[in-house]
């Protein structure tokens, strides 16, 4: 360009360019090998360091399914996939950290096929996550593909999940299992909440979903949802959960009853809310009949609602253990007038008040209904309890006693040894004893010299899970 003057290099600047140049280059040979250093020394921890590295692929297994059994650890099984490639290879080939398949039916993944062809030949959980409303052909496409990789016949749980209007979402999914098969069905389970639709819902037709059967099925979980159009035969139903119903699936008396009629092999029952709605179809006197059950939960939340009128209108002659949640002094005086002729449930031997929200007075009628009980586990407040077991009449068979709660204090410690010191002064035998929460600074010999059988144990596991005691 005219007037442009173009620069020589010196000589000392050229070789310092391409001394740079020359520097520059080596640098990145450098990098490489020192990545490619990491690399082989990783490798070589993995395969000749690590412990882990000497297992046979058969106890690396039982570690993994071990690992993928304790909660609350999600994906677990895909973490331990991407350890190393041991770790990796035995995982993939390890069927049963592979069976808990959950499908996001908005949206389809790789995830929902891996999962279905690693869990082979292994029976599955299946949980489908039903969040958004989608079109009725993803929803067909979902069936289709689960019917094709033979998921349904090996499915041994079945979890619907939704948060939307149920006729857009649970039962046209539901629908879809009308004419289906599941021989190794155990559980089925509906968790619906948050909706908040119009009061004039109407439940579709009626619809038996699993015409074509479900031998196995023994458990049935019903959050929100009644499905009480939309029921697969349970002639062999053991286990029965009723939680939180929204009013539109609410049963009538008349239809609630000969439901549960019909389950002649039921033996556990849990209720959250009254599942029942208050109309004139209400039948007091009108006993359900329950001839297997050994087991029965309510809870009710609300103080100025009614407790579950089940408490008053089951006949079960097998019951052995009766959960109350939440239950005040109204719903004792309700259950004391329909048993003033005698006691109810003369086979119970364990009672279990969670939070409860009566008196002593209450608990002493509890006690004149239900006087054959041998095990009371109090959880939550129990200063009603302290009260009321210092009668020595109360309860005169009683033979453990369970306390759970916050003893935060030691004035709540020192109730409970005062109680003790009440069966002694009293002559009557002492029960055994078992604590839970225990303040830290607590001495365990203040109770154990008093109570030879004295015990400290864990907090039981939070409503609604079923716990042993």
């Amino acid at each position: 360009m005219p007037g442009h003057i173009r620069r020589r290099w010196s000589l000392d600047e050229h070789s310092a360019l391409m001394r740079l140049v020359r520097l520059e280059a080596e640098k990145i040979e450098l990098d490489h090998a020192v990545k490619c250093a990491r690399a082989e020394y990783g490798t070589f921890l993995n395969q000749r360091v690590s412990f882990a590295a000497d297992l046979p692929p058969e106890i690396l297994a039982l570690i993994f399914e071990t690992a993928c059994l304790r909660p609350p650890q999600p994906l677990m099984e895909q973490t331990l996939s991407h350890v190393s490639s041991k770790w990796r290879s035995v995982a993939i080939a390890t069927s049963s950290l592979w069976t808990n398949v959950e499908i996001q039916v908005a949206r389809r993944t790789r995830a929902f096929d891996t999962y279905l062809d690693r869990s082979r030949p292994r029976n599955i959980d299946i949980t489908i996550n039903l969040s958004r409303i989608v079109h009725s052909k993803t929803i067909d496409a979902m069936w289709e593909r689960l019917e094709y990789d033979d998921a349904l016949e090996r499915c041994r749980s079945l979890n619907l999940v939704a948060k939307l209007n149920p006729l857009k979402t649970i039962y046209p999914t539901l629908r879809h299992l009308a004419f289906y098969s599941m021989p190794f069905l155990e559980r089925l389970s509906v968790d619906f909440k948050h909706y908040r639709g119009p009061e004039d819902m109407i439940p579709p037709l009626p619809l038996t979903i699993l015409s074509g059967g479900a031998p196995r099925l023994s458990s049935l979980h019903l959050t929100g949802c009644a499905l009480h159009t939309h029921l697969p035969p349970l002639t062999g139903l053991t286990t029965l959960h009723i939680h939180g119903l929204i009013p539109e699936t609410l049963w009538t008396y008349a239809t609630f009853s000969e439901f549960l009629g019909r389950l002649t092999s039921l033996e556990r029952l849990s209720l959250h809310g009254e599942p029942i709605v208050d109309d004139n179809e209400y039948e007091r006197d009108h006993k359900i009949r329950l001839p297997a059950l050994r087991e029965l939960r309510l809870r009710c939340d609300d103080y100025e609602d009614q407790f579950p009128s089940l408490l008053v209108n089951v006949i079960a002659p097998s019951l052995e253990t009766l959960h109350l949640f939440s239950c005040n002094s109204y719903d004792i005086h309700g259950f004391d007038e329909a048993y003033s002729s005698g006691p109810a449930f003369p086979s119970l031997n364990h009672l279990i008040l969670e939070a409860p929200e009566f008196n002593a007075k209450s608990l002493r009628k509890l006690a004149r209904i239900l006087p054959s009980v041998k095990q009371l586990t109090c959880i939550g407040q129990l200063k009603p309890a302290y009260r009321a077991l210092r009668a020595p009449s109360l309860w005169p068979n009683l033979q453990t006693v369970r306390f759970w709660s916050h003893l935060n204090s030691d004035m709540d410690i020192m109730r409970l040894r005062s109680l003790v010191l009440r069966w002694i002064s009293c002559n009557r035998p002492i029960p055994s004893l078992c604590v839970a929460n225990k303040p830290p600074s607590f001495p365990n010999w203040l109770l154990r010299d008093l109570v030879p059988s004295f015990k400290l144990m864990d907090c039981p596991a939070p409503w609604p899970e079923w716990f042993a005691i």
